[in-house]
């Protein structure tokens, strides 16, 4: 070979050579690069309910772990702030991002694998609760966090705020975490655990994913159970103080009564949906009995119930609200359902923005004993804007979430002690309404001198000192949008 074909080849000897030496990751990184669907200037994104809309720079649809890594790896392509995204779901302005990269994780979606003698299932960050309650389902498992609204990723929830009256295990998805994988703000691929990594694993589940782009989750379930639902309709009788004591007591009587309970009160048609939630020792005489009242449909009488309700964002009106007075303040006119968890969890399809569609606000409370109290002046703050303004809302969800505590103290916004939270969340149908929105920067002040958490992914019109700081050596400024950026301290 002459010398000037021995110098031209050198080089490219050289560089394949290079290339077959470098890590595997590498390798892929650079070839998914390429493969990234990227959008410059993104499509305009309105959330679930069309509150909110943003226009990202750039819009990533990536599809692998490696996928991620490279767009966080280059800032020129993908310009910060990133943002993952999946259903977009969110009430708050956390879903807008209109100076960065909106990363779609649409499409990691699958479970990785079960693992039955550890009792967990591994994940990957786009799949959304219903889907995964139905395959677990398939498999003969379950995870207690079984939520209404079965349309959150798993990933969004992993970071920030979740609630459901639960049985036998927590209330929010991040007490069920025991490991994930996460690519940070300097594009490093990091596996952390509940057992090894307890505090920097905490400090993830409360950083609103401003610590990293969560990618795949283990999560801990277990064999699924036949559970027991009583739907109750309460009479909701009298506007005074007093009355709404009364009222409050019930719900705490309902609940000693049961395992777990839901609600959803609406002063404004003077009737309120309480869901009695109890556990079934006997499994086999809990199937046998699912089995013999299937042909009730109690199931899909209570999905439909809280499809209207967390759809429309109003508690339709029965026949039967008529038959309720101070006299009968509860009736019971289905059967009791006999049922998996899974079967009451709800997907909710895209809606337009002329329609009634769910809008709400959260509130965490934290001192069970306070309940009657705070619930109470919740009812008395309704009833007093009505009278001053004209307006009320549709109604209050109320959640009782078991704490299992066990915790560490420190940046983070989740309580390290066990206990019961209990969240009063206002439901109306309309976000664009001014009234409900004027509603909401009002019912926040209440909140907030009654001692609630609030979380910025679910309580809309927070502003910095309402809310819990995300601590500056959390959050990374590649993943920051300007909206988290106001709560970094």
């Amino acid at each position: 070979m002459q010398a000037s074909a021995r110098a031209t080849w050198r080089p490219l000897m050289l560089a394949l050579l290079l290339a077959a030496a470098a890590p595997a990751s590498a390798r892929v990184t650079r070839r998914t690069l390429q493969q990234v669907q990227r959008q410059a200037p993104g499509p305009t994104i309105a959330n679930w309910n069309h509150d909110h809309s943003t226009t990202p720079l750039v819009f990533a649809a990536v599809e692998t772990v490696e996928d991620v890594v490279a767009v966080v790896s280059d800032p020129t392509l993908y310009p910060s702030p990133l943002l993952p995204v999946v259903s977009v779901h969110s009430v708050t302005e956390c879903n807008v991002n209109d100076e960065g990269t909106i990363l779609s994780l649409v499409s990691m979606d699958k479970v990785l694998g079960l693992d039955t003698s550890r009792g967990t299932v591994k994940v990957q960050a786009g799949i959304k609760l219903l889907a995964l309650h139905d395959w677990l389902g398939t498999q003969g498992w379950e995870f207690s966090f079984a939520p209404e609204i079965g349309d959150a990723s798993v990933g969004s929830l992993v970071v920030s705020t979740s609630k459901d009256s639960s049985l036998d295990g927590p209330g929010y998805l991040t007490a069920l975490v025991e490991e994930v994988t996460y690519v940070s703000g300097d594009g490093k691929l990091v596996t952390i655990s509940a057992a090894s990594n307890g505090k920097e694993l905490y400090d993830l589940t409360s950083s609103y994913g401003t610590m990293g782009i969560v990618v795949e989750v283990v999560l801990r379930v277990r064999p699924q159970k036949y559970i027991y639902t009583i739907p109750n309709f309460i009479c909701i009788t009298g506007s005074t103080r007093e009355a709404h004591e009364e009222f409050a007591r019930r719900l705490v009587k309902l609940r000693a009564d049961a395992d777990n309970l839901m609600v959803i009160a609406s002063p404004k048609i003077g009737t309120a949906y309480a869901e009695q939630r109890k556990k079934l020792a006997d499994q086999g005489a809990a199937a046998e009995q699912a089995k013999q009242w299937a042909s009730y449909n109690t199931v899909e009488i209570i999905k439909q119930i809280k499809y209207s309700a967390f759809k429309d964002g109003a508690l339709p009106s029965f026949p039967w609200n008529k038959l309720l007075t101070a006299t009968i303040p509860i009736i019971n006119p289905f059967f009791p359902a006999v049922h998996f968890r899974r079967a009451l969890v709800n997907h909710y399809p895209a809606v337009s923005a002329t329609e009634p569609r769910l809008d709400f606000s959260y509130y965490e409370h934290r001192d069970f004993s306070r309940f009657v109290e705070v619930y109470a002046g919740a009812m008395d703050f309704v009833r007093d804007w009505k009278a001053k303004t004209g307006f009320e809302p549709n109604g209050l969800a109320t959640y009782f979430v078991e704490r299992p505590g066990g915790r560490p103290a420190g940046s983070n916004y989740q309580d390290p002690n066990p206990g019961i939270s209990y969240m009063i969340d206002p439901i109306f149908g309309d976000p664009s309404n001014q009234q409900w929105e004027d509603f909401l920067s009002a019912f926040n002040q209440y909140h907030v001198k009654a001692g609630a958490v609030l979380s910025l992914s679910q309580t809309k019109h927070v502003w910095p000192p309402q809310a819990i700081p995300i601590p500056s050596s959390v959050a990374h400024p590649r993943l920051t949008t300007k909206y988290y950026k106001q709560f970094v301290q």
